[in-house]
């Protein structure tokens, strides 16, 4: 929707009585000029009228005692500069909140003023410039003849105003207005985007920034050890709080189908995601693209993590494998089908590339060097490849902290990351990311560019599938040509996510993004989707086709062209909009049931529509709609809404209040009325409060204890007294391997135990080993986090209640109901944390038992069982198949010493206790966060700093002025919240 530019004019408004909070401009009407321009009017307030306009915030710029930066300037008529920095009176709506007494409606995609709900309002969003419409109507005056006398500001009535020229009076010519990404409308149905919700933020932030100026006037803001430096810390901290990443996106795809594109797309960056020309290089990498931090002052900012020195040694090893298995293997006494050879001649080629990538300036490096067949051959090369990395250079700190660049145009950008992705540091790169302002990330979302896992050595695989697993959403792009048939999205699915289908979280969602939509043939769509009874009417069709034949016999006419033109995009953006409304059900029918419960969308996107139409005339818009790009970039916001949030409610509700709370007690603490029981007071306070942190800290290691109990008794002592079971049960599956042609049992142990059998189904063996496990541990695995639950539960429900005593020893003293309010915020500070910690045990407890119960890169079979398939693997000669079953039935064990499951056992054992200690660790440091605010509450109600303060100047009756008129503002707050949460729960 494009944004309505308006004219504003000056609203006439009384002399108030002088104080503190004239001096600065009102906080909605600056940050609204300053993000968008396209804000109604405002409507004068009448005597009559509540407003939060009567208690004016001043914005963070204009906290600032410096003038203001020009860019809140720029984009501004004269007339819109004062009155925007002038003292305004506007009515309630203008103040950006509504009656807390009812939840107004408002229409899909308008704010509650008519003006657009877009991007540009985010709360957290980096400024961008306007939008092209508005920029050609509120364009700065400027004159030819500037007077230097008139120039300036002053901060009580804002610009000095000159007297305009006649060059200025002339309206400036109008641009032809283009796609604007910002304009878009972001998910309204989402709390988290509620207009509402999002200016509860941007006030919050904002009164953050208010009492963090008061407290910067005073002398001790400069004294680090002191209460109010701490105060102003923590309230700049609250003024910039912006979005943190809740969600990733994986992106994923085979070679062309548009998965670089489709990122550049989704970014609106032309050719930031570059592939052309880099080879399988630049696909074997991570690539994240995330929104930029506040430090960040370039346009793009790069950071690239290598690898450690045990992820290099294995990714080496795992090469220098997979080129020697190729060329050392006997691949005629094995039958190897033609098949299996060019599976194992392409992981030779990938592994040398990448070696030679890496140490083609070593002259020893050659094909031979690495065929060496002589005992204890591939140590020494192993060695000499660690050695060679060692002696490769890095940039600067690069190899042990990582690599930081800037660049401002995407060109200096990708020659930075070029150093990265090609050469011959590539290969020991883990992870790349690249900072930037895109409407897409605003909202808390990584996007991701993961590599396939058909064109990768075993390290780079292992990895992408963990990379996966982590993921909340996963884009599969395929070409909508390929999506005609079910065998084929199948197969396009088998591919693309490998082993990671069929063990994923069923929280995260597939979406199968069909690239390509623009091609389509006419003839063939008109067919099947016009007519009677079809998805479009024929009427409609034949008229535009009529417009479109006129024109083209009339070209000579003014105007003909670009009427055929508008005729042509209408007419196929009907065509594509129900043959892409037809793939989609199609594939939603057909394949929702194959992710077992598990969130499928389909989109029909055209990155080439998009990137044709960007730049062209606002009235293309339609060509923009139809590459589905948009509608994308709405459901990609919708994933990470909800987490988002949490998280701003969080904001709102504990921190903010917090920081309030804290400013209150410490003017508290110097009033007269505190000072006669002071001594009573923090005598009883300080024992309460030690007495609190003794026991929470009981409590915790309580709870580390029973985890640890509930662990052993549901998981690893039961695994011990099946474990001779489970050994019976795999060496039957294993005894069945050997009916099979040793040809196929050799592709099995060349497969490390995954097969496709000709003509039949894919066979995952490792899992048939540990399947009687796997059905037994299933239960176990529900017990464990139920327990987990309980313990979790119960340590907050004990906190909480630790809490609530002390609130209630304190509250009759003076001075204290405002520190047993406080308490009362820390309650909710613990509910959130323990909420935190508890989605990360479960979050953690699946990723063990998918480990645990699942056959992939990092699964505890796949790792156990995978030096044993290599064992086969270089066997070969007469009798090799029944030495083959010899290795893997000794690595099996037997019924008295069950080696498999043992070593299962201790993994999963090992793997629970780094979590729990991981909770216990986290559990200790957020709790003793809260216990060090409660103790820095206490020394604020001693007054010491406050005291002082009172004998000295008008600080303390200006802080008082202002914070009187923030507990004001925060009842609006949290009225507006509680609003939005009610609304969210009846959406619900």
């Amino acid at each position: 929707m494009a944004p309505v530019a308006t004219t504003h004019s000056e609203a006439p408004h009384s002399e108030a009585p002088h104080s503190d909070l004239q001096d600065y401009p009102d906080i909605e009407n600056l940050s609204i000029t300053e993000s968008i321009l396209d804000v109604t009017p405002c409507t004068p307030l009448t005597p009559s009228q509540e407003s939060w306009s009567d208690y004016p915030i001043p914005s963070i710029e204009a906290l600032r005692p410096e003038s203001p930066p020009i860019s809140l300037l720029d984009g501004l008529t004269l007339e819109a500069r004062n009155t925007t920095l002038s003292p305004p009176t506007h009515s309630i709506q203008d103040s950006g909140f509504r009656d807390s007494r009812r939840r107004p409606s408002y229409k899909p995609g308008n704010d509650w003023e008519g003006s657009p709900i877009t991007y540009r309002k985010l709360y957290n969003s980096t400024p961008e410039p306007p939008s092209q419409q508005t920029e050609a109507l509120a364009r700065p005056i400027e004159s030819a003849n500037p007077q230097p006398q008139a120039q300036g500001y002053d901060r009580s009535v804002g610009p000095i105003a000159r007297t305009p020229s006649v060059i200025d009076l002339l309206p400036p010519k109008p641009k032809k207005a283009t796609y604007e990404v910002n304009d878009e409308v972001p998910p309204y149905d989402e709390p988290y985007f509620d207009p509402e919700f999002q200016k509860a933020i941007r006030h919050g932030k904002n009164l953050a920034g208010w009492i963090e100026s008061v407290l910067l006037t005073c002398d001790l803001a400069k004294d680090k050890d002191s209460q109010i430096h701490g105060l102003m810390k923590n309230a700049k901290q609250l003024k910039q709080f912006v979005a943190p990443a809740v969600c990733t996106i994986g992106v994923v795809g085979d070679s062309g189908a548009g998965k670089s594109s489709l990122i550049n797309s989704l970014l609106d960056e032309p050719d930031l995601a570059e592939t052309a020309g880099l080879g399988a290089a630049c696909t074997n990498l991570v690539t994240e693209y995330r929104l930029k931090k506040s430090e960040h002052t370039s346009k793009y900012t790069v950071e690239v993590d290598c690898m450690t020195d045990a992820e290099i040694d294995e990714q080496l090893r795992e090469l220098l494998w997979s080129y020697r298995q190729f060329h050392l293997y006997d691949l005629k006494s094995n039958d190897i089908t033609v098949d299996e050879q060019q599976h194992l001649a392409d992981q030779s080629n990938i592994a040398w590339s990448t070696l030679h990538a890496a140490f083609g300036h070593e002259k020893s490096l050659t094909e031979s060097y690495l065929q060496d067949k002589s005992p204890g051959a591939e140590e020494k090369l192993q060695e000499q490849l660690v050695q060679w990395t060692k002696q490769l250079k890095w940039p600067t700190q690069a190899r042990e902290h990582g690599w930081f660049g800037s660049a401002e145009t995407i060109e200096k950008c990708n020659d930075q990351l070029e150093r990265f992705r090609t050469g011959n540091l590539w290969p020991f790169v883990k992870v790349v990311r690249v900072y930037l302002s895109s409407q897409i990330l605003k909202s808390g979302a990584i996007l991701a560019d993961l590599p396939g896992f058909h064109d990768s050595n075993h390290a780079r695989v292992k990895a992408a599938e963990d990379y996966i697993f982590s993921c909340d959403e996963i884009f599969v792009v395929v070409d909508i040509v390929r999506v005609t048939t079910n065998k084929n999205v199948e197969e396009l699915i088998r591919k693309t996510l490998g082993n990671t289908m069929g063990n994923s979280r069923l929280s995260q969602g597939i979406s199968l993004i069909c690239t390509k939509s623009e091609i389509f043939n006419i003839r063939e769509l008109k067919k099947r989707f016009v007519g009677h009874g079809k998805r479009i009417k024929a009427e409609d069709i034949n008229v535009l086709e009529k417009d479109i034949q006129e024109a083209e016999a009339n070209d000579e006419k003014a105007g003909a062209l670009h009427r055929r033109d508008k005729a042509r995009d209408k007419r196929d953006h009907l065509l594509m909009t129900a043959r892409n409304h037809f793939i989609e059900e199609l594939l939603l029918r057909n394949h929702a049931e194959r992710f077992s419960g598990r969130s499928l969308s389909v989109f029909c996107i055209s990155n080439t529509l998009y990137m044709d139409n960007r730049d062209r005339e606002r009235e293309h818009d339609l060509l923009i709609q139809a590459s589905g790009i948009r509608k994308l970039r709405r459901f990609c916001h919708k994933v990470s809404a909800r987490a988002q949030f949490r998280v701003a409610n969080h904001f709102l509700g504990v921190r903010l209040k917090d920081m309030v709370q804290l400013v209150q007690m410490w003017l508290t603490g110097g009033s007269q009325a505190t000072m006669p029981n002071d001594t009573t007071i923090q005598k009883l306070l300080v024992s309460l409060r030690e007495e609190l942190q003794t026991e929470v800290s009981r409590c915790i290691e309580t709870s580390m204890a029973d985890l640890q109990r509930s662990r052993r008794e549901i998981m690893t002592r039961p695994m011990s007294r099946n474990s001779l079971r489970w050994t019976e049960a795999a060496l039957e599956a294993y005894s069945d391997w050997g009916e099979y042609h040793h040809s196929r049992f050799a592709a099995i142990c060349r497969r490390y135990g995954s097969y496709q059998i000709p003509g039949g189904p894919f066979v995952e063996w490792n899992l048939e080993v540990i399947k009687m496990m796997t059905q037994d541990m299933s239960p176990w695995w529900d017990a464990l986090r139920k327990s987990c639950n309980v313990i979790i539960k119960d340590v907050e429900d004990i906190i909480q209640q630790k809490i609530e005593n002390m609130r209630l020893k304190v509250e009759d003293f003076h001075g204290a109901p405002l520190f047993a309010q406080a308490l009362h915020t820390k309650r909710d500070a613990v509910a959130y944390i323990l909420r935190q910690l508890r989605d990360l045990l479960y979050e953690r407890l699946l990723s063990i038992k998918r480990d645990a119960t699942q056959n992939h890169g990092s699964a505890y079979i796949y790792e156990l069982m995978l030096p044993t398939y290599r064992e086969c693997n270089l066997d070969s000669g007469t009798g090799v198949t029944k030495r083959r079953m010899g290795y893997l039935r000794g690595a099996i064990g037997s019924t008295n010493d069950p080696i498999l499951f043992n070593q299962i056992r201790s993994r999963l054992r090992g793997d629970l206790l780094t979590l729990f200690v991981d909770i216990r660790n986290g559990l200790r440091k957020d709790t003793l966060e809260i216990l060090t605010q409660i103790g820095a509450e206490l020394e604020m109600l001693r007054g010491t700093e406050a005291i002082l303060l009172a004998k000295n100047g008008d600080f303390l009756g200006r802080l008082e002025g202002v914070m009187k008129k923030v507990l004001e503002h925060m009842v609006k707050i949290e009225g507006s919240v509680k609003l939005v949460e009610k609304q969210a729960e009846r959406d619900s």
